[in-house]
């Protein structure tokens, strides 16, 4: 096969925006509200109005672009939002109920202030081995990020430039330029002693990535970087990208300083970077705080009226972890906690809350695309990498029952790897429409298990992090047992299972977030999970017809291609099995009513993936014990 000409990419790259600019005008009319692990989130709160917040970022013409496709406006300024749910998720009782469209945006931010959220502070501030759900963008910067502010469209992953005032590319979209800004420092802590940062801690911090990273799988085709002035970083790639920047807004990707990396123990336990908040003090799994950081250099440039607000709103930022839901729930009630994620709780904890505290603002949706509850099982254990016994297990399993009973009906039973916009739907699919594979057959499960030669079935161990069992676990602990396969629970903490994840150390996972994988597209959500040799692929995945279809994905520079390649491992998935998807949950998020400007995206929560937003959060003056902020005058 040839090499695309550059007309043929440049028009690939026309496609891919324009059929972007589509997803975000259909969907215009649905939120989509994410989840972390009982971590902060709040869904649209009297956000204010206003234009995209990068405009003066964006240069025009020729082959110069600082926001790659995916940012979109919001309609309704001070008023509901309006528009229709989708019909795919219009038939979901609580996502209609307690839908974005339901809210009023509009408001004055307020400075100053204490914001009080449920979060989760890390056993360690390592940039190189941060989990999935990282707490570090508040304290750094990237080049792009994902955006939640007002003027966006919140039904996508609004992609913007963070530190890039200005980026171009080659015709063949092998090299991106990005410029930086002239005024960034990073905080004033030895050894880096805020030092001004400039495109020499671009190239170092991204070539570290590339050679030391967790995640360094997405920046696989960086060939070499350059930084040609200070101010001025050179991406030079093996192969054309047209959605680089895409990759560049993956969280992992945040810029530090070489002295703050030599000195590893200090690298290890104090973010030093140029973020909006500088972290004080922290303990893993209780408490941190972080204060406003001074001389932060951007300003709320999205918020009309009020551009030259100097961000963060807030002077200080307070991050709790629950380990137990009851404390959680208490803190709502009671006013001490600002902002929560409940995800997974059944209805009736919602409605309880809302009684308790009927002004709580409370939004959901169908599922979280790319965290459901899900079982990784051990590729390395021979009862797993036998594709009929992963057939077995998932036919064994009644996933619309497990739905009603666990989630009370507040989930979806069809659920996949495969985010459902990137096959062009507006929901999720049917469970019926997902093979046979998924259809519950308790009959059908025991023949697959006597063809593998376990008529008699087999008895294994599975970890799992949350301090009581969860139901979903214990369902589908029961219908395996129906069919002679004996799982046994074992409840280790958060730190282990997740150290379990990444060093293999597991017969399986059963996972409410863990090993999740963030992406903006088909290509950064498949291959790292999947992808033979991927420090994030847990479960040693090495399905060859999976391996064809994430291989042509990654290479493809034709659109509808991707489309039609993305239903494809949909397809692939659920007749192998590769890692066994239960159910999408309803993410509910619930914050008080003094608290603005939190929102999510699809495939971004504020709570970790994008939580170099909590610089556009405010907390007014209502906010109990005289935390709140003072208005700001336009």
């Amino acid at each position: 096969m040839s090499s695309p000409s550059d007309r043929e990419l440049s028009e690939a790259a026309k496609i891919f925006k324009e059929q972007q600019r589509q997803r975000v005008a259909k969907r215009l009319s649905r939120r989509r509200v994410l989840s972390g692990s009982a971590i902060l989130a709040a869904g649209g709160i009297l956000a204010a109005c206003g234009s995209s917040g990068n405009s003066s970022k964006t240069p025009s013409g020729g082959n110069s672009t600082a926001a790659p496709s995916g940012s979109g406006t919001a309609s309704g300024c001070g008023s509901t939002a309006g528009g229709q749910i989708p019909a795919a998720l219009a038939n979901l009782e609580y996502v209609k109920k307690y839908n974005w469209r339901n809210l009023k945006w509009g408001g004055t931010p307020y400075m100053g202030g204490t914001l009080q959220a449920a979060g989760f502070p890390p056993p360690d501030w390592n940039l190189m081995t941060t989990q999935t759900l990282t707490q570090f963008p508040p304290y750094y910067n990237g080049l792009y990020y994902s955006a939640l502010h007002a003027g966006l469209n919140l039904d996508t992953a609004a992609i913007e430039p963070d530190l890039v005032t200005k980026a171009e590319h080659s015709s063949d979209y092998l090299t991106w330029t990005f410029t930086l800004p002239q005024n960034v420092y990073f905080h004033d802590i030895d050894p880096v002693n805020g030092a001004q940062m400039t495109s020499a801690d671009v190239k170092f911090s991204f070539e570290r990535y590339i050679d030391t990273s967790l995640w360094n799988l997405p920046l696989s085709e960086v060939d070499h970087i350059t930084a040609p002035d200070p101010y001025t970083v050179q991406f030079t790639l093996k192969a054309p990208a047209l959605k680089f920047p895409d990759v560049l807004a993956l969280p992992y990707y945040q810029i530090f300083n070489q002295k703050h990396y030599e000195n590893q123990d200090k690298f290890k336990t104090q973010p030093i970077g140029t973020g909006a908040f500088i972290l004080k003090d922290s303990k893993a799994l209780q408490i941190s705080h972080a204060v406003r950081n001074p001389k932060y250099w951007d300003t709320a440039r999205w918020l009309k009226g009020y551009e030259s607000a100097k961000l963060p709103f807030v002077d200080n930022y307070v991050s709790t972890y629950y380990a137990d839901i009851a404390s959680l729930q208490a803190g709502l009630r009671g006013q001490s906690v600002d902002c929560a994620d409940l995800e997974g709780q059944l209805p009736s904890v919602l409605e309880d809350l809302l009684k308790a505290n009927p002004k709580l603002q409370v939004t959901t949706d169908a599922e979280w695309a790319l965290t459901p509850h899900r079982v990784f099982l051990n590729w390395k254990n021979k009862y797993f990498s036998d594709v009929r016994v992963r057939q077995a297990l998932s036919m064994a399993l009644d996933r619309e029952q497990i739905v009603k009973v666990a989630l009370g009906g507040a989930g979806v039973a069809a659920s996949s790897p495969v985010p459902y916009d990137q096959m062009g739907l507006d929901g999720p699919p049917a469970l019926k429409d997902m093979g046979k594979y998924m259809q519950y057959d308790a009959k059908g499960a025991k023949d697959l298990l006597k063809q593998a030669g376990y008529e008699n079935g087999f008895s294994f161990t599975a970890k799992q992090a949350s301090a009581t069992v969860p139901s979903w676990m214990t369902l589908v602990q029961k219908f395996w047992k129906d069919v002679g396969v004996d799982m046994k629970i074992e409840t280790t903490p958060p730190l282990g299972t997740t150290t379990a994840l990444q060093q293999g150390d597991f017969d399986a996972i059963l996972s409410n977030a863990e090993g999740s994988i963030l992406g903006y597209d088909i290509d950064q959500v498949m291959r790292p999970m999947f992808g033979v040799g991927s420090a994030a692929n847990y479960a040693k995945v090495n399905d060859a017809e999976l391996n064809t279809i994430i291989d042509k994905i990654h290479k493809s520079t034709n659109p509808d291609e991707w489309t039609s390649l993305a239903k494809q491992a949909f397809d692939v998935f659920n007749k192998n099995q590769d890692v066994l998807y239960i159910h999408g949950f309803h993410t509910w998020y619930a914050a008080q009513p003094w608290v603005h400007t939190i929102a999510n995206t699809y495939y971004t929560t504020i709570g970790n993936y994008a939580a170099a937003n909590y610089r556009n959060v405010w907390v007014d003056d209502t906010a109990p014990s005289g935390r709140g902020g003072k208005k700001v005058s336009a």
